[in-house]
């Protein structure tokens, strides 16, 4: 019910679920990273997703509606003769938090603005009287400083106008909204992939969907989560199906009752050192993050595990099932994850897939398995001593220009 005063509805690119609902705590001026739209905040990185959409059959729904076409069909991607782009590209995602962006924060004190007394609901300021005039979709437009309307948001209304004075809808007599609610939809419920997948460990929990999101390997990447979870129902039986059956195994875990290595070393130096001053060099950055030096240690093991369940599956000519391999280190495109090895949300258990399961899954390896027909093929590989997590990593890991 807190929703339902919303014009239009999205997912977010929040990870933080405890930062998605820090409403409930009262309005504060800094936000997470990626969920600062709550009420209150003047600071921090809102993003906003178009993978799940609601719009209510509202006049400002229909504004928001008409001005993000507008905005998309205003940008041409390229020159087809000349191969090169005409003007800036933009796709939907970026169009559609431009318009929220614009006025999110457009209130008097600057800080977003709360609709009700539950704070999930925020009003986006689109248009006033006081506008320099309708914002270029490169954001640039009159005097700066000056209020301006948000990008496509005139134009597009008077395009709905046009539009429904054909068909006798009710936009043609209506006045142009100056804003529209809008509602980022919970990050508990309508999941990331970081958070089903990562935070999660492949479990629903409370989510009604889950938008692949924060996933490696492109498309290959996202179907091989799905298949993951048991959410990927496209395969036909015979994906199923193996000649000369199946073969999996356990890979390295995790020691037990073996605390972590800390994420941080708080005597090593923060300074970046690579070549453009906004990074580390691998030696570096391992000195600076114990867990992130058994991060690849693990790794390795994996790696070797692999390697012998490859050969053993190719000499039985069974089919290779791959496990779920659990890491120490979180992957993200934030580029606060590195100085600590873990997002800004700690997990009690990370997985990692494979990078490429593209080429895996050519070569007849695969994932997302019915758990009934492996029963007399699982396999434990030991190939290593015992897991060590101060372990020095080896040659291949410590030299940045080696390859596996």
């Amino acid at each position: 019910r807190p929703l339902l005063g919303a014009d239009v509805m999205s997912s977010t690119d929040c990870t933080s679920v405890t930062g998605d609902e820090a409403h409930l705590a009262g309005p504060a001026p800094v936000g997470s990273v990626r969920c600062a739209y709550q009420p209150g905040n003047k600071f921090g990185h809102a993003a906003f997703n178009t993978g799940v959409l609601y719009f209510r059959a509202t006049l400002a729904a229909q504004a928001v509606a008409a001005a993000w076409r507008v905005m998309l069909l205003s940008v041409a991607e390229q020159d087809e003769l000349h191969y090169v782009r005409t003007t800036e590209y933009i796709d939907d995602q970026l169009a559609f938090n431009r318009l929220i962006w614009h006025g999110f924060r457009a209130h008097p004190d600057g800080a977003v603005r709360g609709v009700g007394a539950r704070g999930r609901v925020i009003r986006v300021l689109a248009d006033s009287a006081e506008s320099a005039g309708e914002q270029t979709v490169r954001g640039q437009v009159g005097e700066v400083g000056k209020r301006t309307t948000a990008p496509g948001w005139r134009s597009g209304w008077s395009h709905l106008v046009a539009t429904a004075r054909s068909s006798a809808t009710r936009a043609a007599s209506a006045p142009r909204p100056d804003w529209f609610d809008f509602a980022p939809l919970p990050a508990r419920a309508f999941c990331s992939g970081h958070v089903y997948w990562v935070q999660q460990g492949g479990q629903r929990h409370g989510c009604v969907s889950v938008h692949t999101t924060f996933t490696e390997g492109g498309y290959a990447g996202k179907v091989y989560r799905l298949r993951e979870a048991h959410l990927w129902l496209l395969d036909p039986p015979s994906y199923y199906e193996s000649p000369h059956g199946f073969l999996t195994f356990t890979p390295p875990q995790l020691p037990a009752g073996v605390p972590l290595p800390p994420a941080i070393n708080a005597t090593a130096s923060r300074r970046y050192d690579d070549k453009y001053s906004s990074g580390w060099l691998v030696p570096t950055a391992l000195c600076s993050s114990p867990r992130l030096r058994a991060h690849l240690e693990l790794a390795r093991r994996h790696i070797l595990a692999l390697r012998d369940a490859i050969a053993i599956a190719s000499m039985l000519k069974r089919t290779l099932i791959l496990p779920q391999l659990p890491c120490l280190c979180d992957r993200s495109e934030s580029p606060l994850v590195l100085p600590s090895c873990v997002s800004e949300v700690q997990p009690p258990a990370l997985h990692t897939t494979l990078r490429s399961p593209r080429a895996v899954r050519g070569r007849g390896y695969r994932q997302g398995h019915r758990a009934a027909s492996l029963a007399p093929w699982v396999i434990t590989v030991h190939l290593e001593p015992q897991y060590s997590p101060t372990a020095t990593p080896p040659h291949e890991l410590r030299d940045p220009t080696s390859r596996f």
